[in-house]
């Protein structure tokens, strides 16, 4: 166990950015290495001396290891004065011994969590960052946050990734790719997925998938590189409304000569519908080009 400490003290966290798919709590946990103690980590102050400030905490450490297989947990207990605030903070990490991958190439799954119950500001927030990783093959990397107005139980969000920080993967340092779904009961602000911002206001869904593939290498311009992305949105309030864009782009590009092309199609519905795309290709070679 972690000791019991109290401290002149409060946590140095940034302010709020609404296109993070998380809250500044587990942002500050993540800077802290998932040891919420630390005064300072890699050279980030995570603590700052306040003389109205006091910050009591209690932890616990467990682990095990048996055949290969290795679990360990640290929580923390943390209750911050004035306020009160109370938060939660855990970090698990789970590595794997994989028997059928060469050596080095183990399954490493990480959670970082908070619970953050802020008495005056009258909000709960449950953050959540799962990373998985097999060394050379994949990673992965999911933000949950959900999140809710004590005094305002519309006022409340889901989001699984944000169009600004999304749900994001690499396999085999090829292919890259990324997602986000962002509910909520009282507007998305923001969103950018149709080519302007837009608020969604009411009861709204946002969501959004995309992957690039790259064959080559392109800091010596020997490459191909082929993408694609597709965002929708839907507002239920003060009436339906559906917005939604798909892009494809593709080029192949021989250090001097470069081929490719790109595609979209914009929707927007139900009253009034519009359906609009275009397709565009292009020839670049020394001094001239044509699209």
């Amino acid at each position: 166990f972690s000791g019991l400490f109290a401290m002149h003290y409060k946590r140095l966290e940034s302010d709020p950015d609404p296109s993070d798919a998380t809250g500044p709590a587990i942002l500050w946990l993540k800077a802290a290495g998932g040891e919420p103690a630390k005064l300072v980590n890699n050279g980030v102050t995570l603590w700052g001396p306040e003389l109205d400030r006091w910050s009591f905490g209690v932890g616990v450490m467990l682990g095990t290891t048996e055949g290969g297989f290795l679990i360990n947990l640290r929580g923390m207990f943390v209750l911050e004065l004035p306020g009160p605030r109370i938060l939660v903070f855990v970090k698990i990490l789970v590595v794997q011994v994989m028997p059928d991958l060469k050596p080095g190439n183990d399954l490493t799954v990480g959670i970082l969590g908070v619970i953050d119950l802020d008495i005056a500001r009258r909000s709960f927030t449950l953050g959540i960052i799962v990373n998985l990783e097999i060394k050379e093959i994949v990673s992965l990397t999911v933000p949950v946050e959900l999140f809710t107005k004590l005094d305002d139980l519309k006022n409340w969000h889901l989001y699984i990734g944000t169009f600004g920080a999304p749900a994001s993967a690499t396999v085999l340092d090829i292919v890259r790719g990324f997602g986000y779904v962002m509910i909520a009961g009282h507007e998305i602000s923001g969103w950018p997925g149709y080519g302007e911002l837009r608020n969604l206001p009411g009861i709204a869904m946002a969501a959004g998938i995309g992957a690039s593939v790259v064959f080559g290498d392109e800091s010596i311009g020997l490459y191909l590189k082929v993408s694609a992305r597709a965002d929708v949105a839907v507002s239920f309030s003060p009436r339906l409304f559906l917005v939604g864009r798909i892009q494809l782009d593709g080029e192949l590009r021989l250090f001097i000569v470069s081929v490719g092309a790109h595609g979209r199609l914009d929707v927007e519905a139900p009253d009034p519908t519009y359906l609009t795309g275009e397709i565009c290709g292009h020839v670049d070679f020394f001094f001239f080009s044509v699209e």
